[in-house]
């Protein structure tokens, strides 16, 4: 008898991210279950609209779908102002577990324009205005501990959510230099910090004046999970704490993934710091959640780390030609290799012109999409980028 679906993952695959008026969004759409990842069986119908910056559906496709596999098209007005929208999709099933559950991605809509038009774009351009920017702190383990040793993670993004580089200083109530920070990969870093009893801290960003922000979250007495590095295969945990109070109880380490409990292990705190020291190979794909629990199984801290440790099918396409002509007969011939349970890809190709793609690619896949998107809230600026060799390892997610 099959498992139960407890919950699912829509993923459409479309042609392009950018659009011009009177284009159609081409996609194709993968139902899967959250757990197994296979495609889910039967019949159902998926939803699927366009969304602009207000959140309202400017137009809506209502698609039949058989065994986890259906595709589509949205055709964009001719009148359609230009801008940033949504493309947004669900199942009836998916509506049960809230929007968050929803499938989403950006897209940009413009129109064509004339010379006269490129050439005042090309000057407003010229004309840079001072960002305005949102930054968060993030603790590891969710919050500061008073007098001891924290690793603080920070994101800095603008009034987009596009990621900002910034520098900046963390000062007390003298005004005396408590710390200082910086980013480093699409507007992420992190940094040291001791907060000090009795302290109030404020941020001072460079080049942002009137950008204020003061440290809240500092306990005075807690017990927290941190994440402290990371070589060849082992990853290295600590539960560190500043008081007395936690030492020489009991606890619970549990790591956790797609709502389902992979391991838990019981231990006494000995002194300010136990080390916890796991194998890198042991974890499954995509977000695994590391979790603190008290003795009565209430949830402490936590600690999301991203793991690699993903198979994909080695799929090669091979032309019949290396360069053609405009509205020549391309043949493609495409190469799957068996699966172990003896199944084969389902695949979709899109042949666009390759301005209508970034410089990097495609800012989401479905690789991206089910291991990174669909497990965390919020925004997540080019996800795909973190499945390239050449970009900074995405494992540090605060």
């Amino acid at each position: 008898m099959d498992e139960p679906i407890t919950y699912a993952k829509l993923y459409l695959h479309t042609d392009r991210e950018f659009y011009f008026q009177g284009d159609s969004i081409w996609f194709k759409a993968y139902y899967l279950n959250g757990q197994t990842q296979q495609f889910i069986p039967g019949f159902i119908n998926i939803y699927a609209d366009l969304v602009d910056k207000n959140g309202q559906t400017i137009q809506s496709q209502v698609l039949p779908m058989a065994n986890g596999v259906t595709s589509g098209n949205i055709t964009i007005s001719d009148s359609l102002e230009p801008g940033h929208y949504l493309l947004r999709a669900f199942t009836d099933f998916l509506k049960n577990w809230g929007e968050d559950a929803f499938f989403y991605k950006p897209l940009k809509i413009s129109k064509i324009k004339n010379s006269f038009e490129l050439t005042s774009d090309s000057l407003a351009m010229g004309k840079k205005k001072k960002p305005e920017i949102d930054v968060a702190f993030l603790p590891e383990g969710g919050f500061l501990l008073e007098k001891q040793v924290n690793i603080v993670g920070v994101k800095a993004v603008d009034k987009n959510g596009t990621s900002i580089s910034i520098q900046g200083e963390i000062l007390d109530s003298k005004g005396e230099l408590a710390a200082q920070f910086g980013t480093e990969y699409k507007g992420m870093g992190e940094f040291s910090f001791i907060p000090l009893a009795g302290e109030i801290y404020t941020v001072n960003i460079d080049g942002q004046d009137d950008h204020l922000y003061e440290f809240s979250n500092i306990q005075k007495e807690g017990i927290k999970l941190e994440f402290i590095g990371e070589e060849k295969d082992n990853l290295w945990f600590r539960v560190t704490t500043n008081s007395k109070l936690f030492q020489g109880e009991n606890y619970y380490f549990a790591i956790m993934h797609r709502g389902k409990v992979l391991f838990y292990q019981k231990f006494v705190q000995q002194g300010k710091s136990t080390k916890i020291t796991l194998k890198q190979s042991d974890l499954q794909a995509g977000i695994n959640r590391f979790i603190l629990l008290d003795e009565q199984l209430n949830p402490i801290s936590e600690r999301p780390f991203f793991s690699k440790n993903f198979e994909i099918n080695d799929v090669k396409i091979r032309l019949n030609q290396n360069q053609y002509e405009t509205r020549s007969n391309v043949q493609l011939e495409v190469f799957d290799e068996e699966i172990s349970d003896g199944s084969y890809s389902s695949l979709s190709v899109a042949v666009v012109d390759e301005n209508a793609v970034g410089e990097n690619g495609p800012e989401l896949n479905i690789l991206s999409w089910l291991l990174i998107d669909s497990e965390l809230k919020g925004n997540i600026e080019s996800p795909a980028d973190y499945f390239n060799d050449d970009k900074i390892s995405p494992q540090k997610t605060n």
